[in-house]
């Protein structure tokens, strides 16, 4: 979802709000990176709604805030499953307040996060969508006063394409998804914040999901949104086939046939000549199937070129997922790598070690592909996936080989997306560079390993997720002796001990342990050990 674990820019500020970095720097205005949180009862925020709408009406629709929990579900034709979505809004966000995001800021990173309750059978293995509102609700606001009687849905032009999902939660997890598309257009225009739906989609899943609401008694519980944004000078450049003339991005889709060991069956075809296709990840009943792309042209001097001696302070490759089939979605994780060796329009899947086992379908460590430089579990139809690929790009402009970027299954349930070839220009794939000068300011914080300023139950998803590997915890992990480089138990110990610790002021202040922390204490330690990825 980019449920994946927030990953901040590592050269990103780290502080919990605008005015803890005015006091690190005794600037005498607003800080130039900032982190800001929103989550209602915390550090005096009450801005948050939240209505759920139901397509049985009547009494089933009402207020979040006025329960401690609730379910959402989606529509089955095959059951009685009922589509149920929430509706949520933080208000107040954008401004010149101390705790809120600039109006016009770039924003680098934006994580919504929704807490899975303990009661009842509160699991799903998801997806639920989160899309954009393009038109304000309220506690009237009915399921079927949105046009195509659906509720909210980017096909029926009542809200945007899917910004971010939330998959495979168990019971007292913390899933968090990166809507930062979203909170970008409501910087560039807060009268635009209308919020954003939670729904399973059209077609999506009946596997229910149980969720903490505004309104629950541990405030550490309800539903959170955390802002890294900038207000330095930054240069975005888009490129995207057929934009501005641009025509510099290659695309191939790979298929290893029914043997990944046997090039003969493998087959190779032109971006260009589809326009929504499957990419698959190998099981006993489908080949894997990876797509290779390349963005060639991106620093320069040229007026739509990114400046090449200034840093990349993010950049995103973003796919589309189609929507010419119903089964164009997937719960399951999809991983993009830098590629290590070159490859044209004519290279087959043989050609290269892309690390697929079947023993452990997630994970992949081939001879030609780098780690994982992003992953994003759960697609849904018509999905927007931002991949983070900033790492990969600043490489490039410091003289790094570039053969391109590898999009590749971690699960064998298959997605369509949208290739070059698509008759839906804006949604061909497309490289998002911001290039500007990020400062760093602020201390590191142990044990917050997502960078959002506070160690908590959302810095153990990142823990847990990325087990046994060597995931950057953000400079806030144990790195002493054969603990470096690798996420293991002594970055557990780390993140328990500094459990509340908060970033703000001019160092470190630990908060009290109230009941809600230890009521998630006691919930992390239930599902310790569980492998899930994000």
């Amino acid at each position: 979802m980019r449920v994946r674990p927030a990953i901040l820019s590592r050269s990103a500020a780290k502080t919990a709000a605008a005015s803890a970095v005015l006091a690190m720097t005794g600037a005498s205005a607003f800080a130039v990176t900032g982190t800001v949180a929103f989550q209602q009862g915390i550090d005096g925020y009450t801005g948050t709604a939240n209505r759920v709408i139901d397509e049985r009406i009547g009494t089933s629709e009402f207020d979040g805030a006025t329960v401690e929990r609730y379910f959402l579900d989606g529509y089955s034709q095959s059951s009685n499953s009922p589509d149920v979505q929430g509706l949520f809004r933080f208000d107040n966000i954008i401004g010149g307040g101390a705790g809120q995001i600039p109006a016009g800021a770039y924003v680098l990173e934006a994580n919504f996060q929704i807490m899975t309750s303990f009661a009842g059978n509160a699991q799903t293995n998801g997806p639920f969508a989160v899309s954009g509102l393009l038109a304000p609700f309220d506690n009237n606001t009915s399921y079927i006063d949105f046009p195509g009687g659906r509720g909210p849905w980017w096909q029926d032009g009542t809200a945007t394409r899917p910004a971010g999902s939330f998959s495979g939660n168990q019971p007292g997890q913390v899933a968090i998804t990166d809507i930062r598309s979203l909170v970008q257009d409501w910087a560039d225009n807060p009268s635009t914040n209308y919020g954003v739906a939670v729904a399973a989609g059209f077609p999506g899943t009946s596997d229910g999901w149980g969720i903490n609401s505004p309104g629950h008694s541990f405030p550490e519980f309800r539903p959170r949104l955390s802002v890294t944004y900038t207000t330095e000078p930054i240069t975005e450049r888009v490129f995207q086939r057929g934009l501005n003339g641009y025509d510099g991005n290659t695309m191939i889709r790979m298929n290893g046939g029914a043997d990944i060991n046997d090039p003969s069956d493998d087959e190779t075809t032109d971006g260009l000549t589809y326009t929504q296709e499957f990419l698959d990840g190998a099981d006993y009943n489908s080949n894997d199937v990876g797509s290779l792309i390349k963005f060639d042209d991106v620093f320069g001097a040229g007026a739509n070129q990114s400046p090449a001696d200034v840093p990349v302070a993010k950049a995103w490759m973003v796919l589309t997922v189609g929507d010419l089939s119903t089964a164009a979605g997937s719960p399951g994780d999809w991983h993009v790598h830098a590629m290590k060796q070159d490859w044209d329009t004519t290279s087959l899947y043989s050609d290269f070690d892309l690390g697929f086992n079947p023993e452990k379908p997630t994970d992949r460590l081939g001879a030609d592909i780098g780690p994982a430089l992003d992953t994003i579990q759960g697609v849904n139809l018509g999905s927007e996936l931002w991949f983070d690929v900033t790492s990969y790009l600043e490489g490039v402009r410091n003289g790094a080989d570039d053969f391109g970027l590898a999009v590749l299954a971690g699960t064998p349930d298959g997605i369509q997306i949208h290739f070059n070839g698509s008759d839906l220009q804006e949604a061909r794939p497309r490289l998002v560079v911001a290039s500007g000068m990020i400062p760093v300011v602020g201390p590191t914080l142990a044990g917050d390993f997502n960078n959002d300023g506070v160690v908590n139950a959302a810095d153990y998803t990142v823990y847990r997720d990325n087990l046994n590997t060597s995931f950057d915890l953000g400079g806030n992990g144990d790195e002493s002796g054969g603990s470096a480089g690798v996420v293991d138990a002594a970055d557990y110990a780390l993140w328990s001990a500094n459990y509340g610790a908060t970033a703000g002021g001019n160092g470190l202040q630990a908060v009290p342990e109230p009941m809600g922390v230890m009521l998630v204490g006691a919930g992390l330690a239930m599902t310790f050990g569980r492998s899930r990825r994000r």
